[in-house]
């Protein structure tokens, strides 16, 4: 195929790609009257993704409240383990891991406008193996790490609607 096609046919794909509002993950459309925000939670692991994401999304984030135009509080962050199935010697088989966050945005504008708080549910399983219980602990822990930036990114998308 000469290179003038292969060119072409490159700029088609990508003018098409455009055209039906594909965006690169993790890219998000944010309000830039956000700019700058401050992170208040006691979730340092969490505090830490979504200030990643959000600078990377062109908003400023700072340290403390004090001359931020808003405040995203992380107010409640709550893991559970529940047991859904045993063996026949009465042993936990599969577990159900919860992660639970409740949050809100602050502005500190005239009109000290607040979003409604918003709360994200995320579950996973794991079956235990009784012959690895040493592994069960870092997968568990691996598990609500993958849940802690899965709620991020839920965090940032409803951020979207902010206008």
């Amino acid at each position: 195929m000469p290179l003038l096609t292969r060119v072409t046919v490159l700029i088609v794909i990508v003018l098409m790609m455009q055209g039906c509002g594909f965006q690169l993950r993790g890219t998000y459309d944010l309000a830039r009257g956000l700019s700058p925000m401050s992170i208040q939670s006691g979730e340092f692991r969490l505090m830490q993704s979504l200030g990643a994401q959000l600078r990377v999304n062109g908003i400023r984030v700072l340290n403390s409240e004090e001359g931020a135009a808003s405040v995203l509080r992380i107010e409640k962050v709550s893991r559970t383990r529940r047991v859904v199935s045993v063996d026949a010697r009465g042993r936990a088989r599969e577990y159900e891991l919860k992660y639970r966050l409740t949050w809100r945005l602050d502005f500190n504008d005239s009109d000290g406008a607040r979003i409604s708080e918003k709360t994200i549910e995320l579950e996973r399983e794991l079956l235990f193996d009784p012959d690895a219980v040493l592994a069960i602990g870092t997968e568990i822990d691996t598990l609500y790490e993958d849940m802690q930036l899965d709620a991020s990114r839920i965090i940032l998308r409803q951020l979207q609607a902010v206008k």
